[in-house]
């Protein structure tokens, strides 16, 4: 947690601000906004939070460490849930939508349990959501690309990681360069089984097991 003074010397922890650490390896840890630190791979590094000009002049040294009661991503098909009406299995509660959040959302507690957030409250979501009454098929195509899109980061992060620590961050562009290579692939042939929902908001039974969250239209 950080805490800010401003000029008039009052004192506050409620503000946004930006944050790196100096890590080589910049995938060691996640930072959002807040300050919350997610760890990402072993090693350490110091965390540094400011704005502008201003900048705290002791970071915080963070060491990830191994889990021994590591979880891995759950099996079988990422499922996309929608905020603000499905239920997150983390805490068993409806998760809120976050306007300072992706449109296509996931959390390490998410990962765990192999789902996706379709966040209602992303400025791009919100407006197309919006439109689902008078253009119905406009948010059904909005909804189909989003589930293409996290079915590409769940192969993403699964190719990345096969070599574990042993993965350089250099290797980064030829990874994303095989991500396109296989959006063009993967988007084609789910897109043949999706249409039909896109176009007419019915599911076929054998494409059932694509798990769209037709709740959402």
């Amino acid at each position: 947690m950080a805490e800010v003074t401003d000029d008039e010397g009052q004192r506050s922890t409620e503000v946004l601000l930006d944050w790196f650490h100096d890590a080589e390896d910049q995938l060691i840890v996640r930072i959002d906004r807040l300050g919350v630190v997610a760890g990402n791979r072993l090693g350490r590094t110091a965390i540094t939070a400011g704005a502008g000009d201003v900048w705290a002049r002791i970071p915080v040294e963070v060491t990830v460490v191994a889990n021994a009661e590591e979880r891995g991503r759950a099996s079988g098909f990422p499922q996309l849930l929608v905020t603000g009406r499905d239920e997150d299995p983390a805490t068993g509660q409806i998760r809120e939508g976050d306007p300072d959040q992706p449109a296509l959302w996931q959390e390490a507690s998410d990962f765990v349990h192999g789902i996706w957030w379709l966040n209602l409250q992303s400025p791009e979501a919100a407006f197309i959501f919006h439109q689902r009454t008078g253009q119905p098929t406009l948010w059904r195509t909005y909804h189909a690309e989003k589930i293409i899109e996290m079915v590409v980061h769940v192969w993403m992060t699964e190719e990345f990681s096969r070599k574990g620590e042993s993965q350089r961050p250099e290797f980064w562009a030829a990874h994303v360069a095989a991500m396109d290579r296989h959006r063009v692939r993967v988007v084609g042939q789910m897109w043949k089984q999706i249409e039909p929902y896109v176009a007419t908001g019915n599911i076929p039974e054998e494409e059932s097991e694509l798990k769209i969250n037709a709740r959402a239209a």
